[in-house]
């Protein structure tokens, strides 16, 4: 272990846990990976995308600190590109933000952190019962775009153009699904991901199989223009 004060260390999964069947595939018999977290690995939901990471940095952070700030693995290459003092060409674009200040006590630069918009793509299905168990039946474990932002998610599933709102600091297991609700939220949710997948151009990579791929944002787009969101 002597190597390791020489060296900064960063242990990060790319995604969350397998959900497997009680009882059955599990190695640990009723054990659910993710709980309290719904679902697993390529969902949409929280038991796919947050996961815990573990950092060594000797010369940058005391031991035994922790935050809850939201990071994703793009920013880890901003990261060690700082750390690392490595230069960057003019008008490369580095995707993420360099993580390495948020256990100081700049309270600034972490609230940028906090109110940051964080966009994931799932561009297929997942065969998610037979791989995972039963447990990922009807988990979003199918294409769909997902935006973060501050404590609210919202999710918009490709096939039957559907919309999920949650309040992830409220329902950490994502059950209550605020989408009718929250109208004025939602609308304003709704076009900050369509502007997002419009700039990724997020319909045109979807996969053939797609059914009738070239409606893709249209229940989005029709919502933006709305005065009212509504649910299907």
């Amino acid at each position: 272990m002597g190597y390791c004060r020489q060296y900064n260390l960063i242990f990060y999964s790319d995604n969350g846990g397998r959900v497997l069947g009680r009882g059955k595939k599990s190695l640990y018999s009723d054990w659910e990976f993710d709980f309290p977290l719904r679902s697993g690995k390529a969902s949409s939901y929280d038991g796919g995308l947050r996961v815990p990471a573990v950092v060594r940095w000797p010369e940058k952070l005391p031991d035994r600190l922790t935050t809850d700030v939201p990071v994703i693995i793009e920013d880890i290459y901003a990261t060690v590109l700082n750390a690392s003092g490595a230069q960057v060409s003019p008008g490369y674009q580095v995707d993420g933000k360099d993580w390495s200040f948020l256990l100081s006590e700049n309270q600034q630069l972490i609230k940028e952190f906090y109110k940051r918009e964080l966009f994931f793509i799932m561009p297929y299905r997942f065969d998610g019962p037979q791989y995972n168990g039963p447990d990922f039946a009807n988990y979003g474990v199918e294409p769909a775009a997902t935006l973060i932002k501050s404590n609210w998610k919202l999710i918009y599933f490709f096939e039957d153009e559907r919309f999920e709102l949650y309040n992830i600091n409220e329902d950490l297991s994502e059950i209550n699904n605020l989408f009718e609700r929250e109208h004025k939220k939602a609308k304003n949710l709704v076009a900050i991901l369509d502007k997002n997948m419009r700039q990724k151009q997020v319909g045109d990579v979807m996969p053939i199989r797609l059914p009738e791929r070239s409606q893709v944002r249209r229940r989005m787009q029709s919502l933006i223009a709305s005065e009212e969101v509504k649910s299907n």
